[in-house]
């Protein structure tokens, strides 16, 4: 059955009606399959015929505020059929996330005694991703590395070194994606989440523990980190 009316013609209503009858060709049982497909056609297209009718204007005379895409999926729900045709839209995915990124790291705090805080600053990262695979590598530079004791700085250095251990999840239209990487080793970790909605941002908790050596030694860090592409 033919569910395109000559009057939706917004790129967007071929993702819905090649989505639903995806969605209906992988039920379980063939045989039903034509007879759910009509019934559904036909209720869905008596929503359409009314719904478009009323926004003709929007529709065919400029680009629609509220998209096609976004109203067929209110109807499909709306119509009670009896499959998800929107399922595959909405299948997480693992996130792309090679590139360039400068990750910044500020008020890192010593989580003993409370008398550290550091920050790392302007860290160009370079993440290397094969395709759709979650793990990732890199390597990061040209940063700064500044840690304060009550008002004293005791480490000042240019950050470089390696990206590894990293992982980043799958991501949909409704979920972001978690991303968790090491710098060199797992004495400075970062775990955290791609924005939700921006694909060009990622941030959450730094967990680092720094050797200062002499009468200080390794001290354990926690802070926020945020990095941008």
């Amino acid at each position: 059955m033919e569910l395109t009316p000559s009057f939706c013609k917004a790129p967007t209503w071929w993702v819905v009606r090649g989505t639903a009858r995806l969605a209906v060709v992988r039920r379980n049982d063939p045989a039903t399959t034509p007879v759910a497909y009509r019934r559904c056609g036909q209720k869905l297209k008596r929503c359409l015929d009314g719904y478009l009718t009323a926004q003709a204007n929007i529709l065919l005379m400029k680009r629609p505020t509220i998209t096609p895409l976004a109203v067929c999926a209110i109807l499909l729900v709306a119509v009670g059929c009896d499959f998800d045709p929107l399922g595959d839209l909405f299948e997480p995915t693992v996130a792309r996330i090679g590139g360039s990124w400068t990750l910044d790291a500020a008020g890192l705090q010593d989580s003993d005694l409370g008398e550290i805080s550091c920050n790392a600053s302007r860290y160009r990262l370079v993440i290397d991703q094969d395709g759709r695979n979650s793990a990732f590598t890199g390597t990061y530079g040209g940063g700064k590395l500044t840690c304060v004791r009550q008002g004293e700085t005791i480490l000042d250095r240019t950050a470089t070194g390696m990206i590894v251990n990293g992982t980043v999840g799958r991501a949909s239209l409704l979920s972001s994606a978690s991303v968790s990487f090491d710098f060199d080793t797992r004495d400075a970790h970062q775990r955290g989440n791609l924005l939700y909605g921006d694909s060009n941002r990622m941030g959450g908790t730094a967990t680092w523990r720094i050797d200062f050596g002499g009468d200080i030694g390794s001290v354990n860090l926690v802070g926020q980190w945020e990095a941008v592409r």
